[in-house]
C-alpha cells in the first residue's frame, strides 16, 4: 500500500526525499491501524511454523525466477552483502555460484 506520490531523482540523489515523505504521511496512521488490526486477530496458537521444511530446490528455483523477472546479473549471488543477507534469513541455503544459475 502506498499513496502514488512520484518522486524525481536521478542517479547521485539517493533516497532521503521518500524517507522525509514516509514520515510525513498522513496515511502511515492508516496503515499502521491497518496492520495492527490484522495482527491482533492472531494469537501466537494461530502461527505455526512445526510442519515448514526447508526444500533446496525450491528456494534455489525461486531464485532463478527472481533473478529472471528483474533482469539482474547471475553474478548477484557471488556478492558478499547477498550471501551475507541469505545466510541472515535461512543459513540452510546452500549458495550457488553465477556458473550455476
Amino acid at each position: 500500500m502506498h499513496c502514488n506520490q512520484l518522486f524525481k531523482t536521478t542517479r547521485d540523489i539517493g533516497t532521503s526525499a521518500c524517507g522525509r515523505h514516509l514520515k510525513t504521511f498522513k496515511g502511515k496512521a492508516r496503515l499502521d491501524e491497518m496492520v495492527s488490526q490484522m495482527s491482533s486477530g492472531m494469537s501466537k496458537a494461530d502461527v505455526s511454523l512445526k510442519d515448514w521444511r526447508f526444500n533446496q530446490e525450491v528456494a534455489y528455483l525461486e531464485l532463478v525466477k527472481f533473478i529472471a523477472m528483474h533482469e539482474l546479473p547471475f553474478s548477484l549471488v557471488e556478492y558478499p552483502k547477498f550471501r551475507s543477507f541469505v545466510d541472515t534469513i535461512n543459513p540452510w541455503f546452500k549458495h550457488v555460484s553465477r556458473t550455476t544459475i
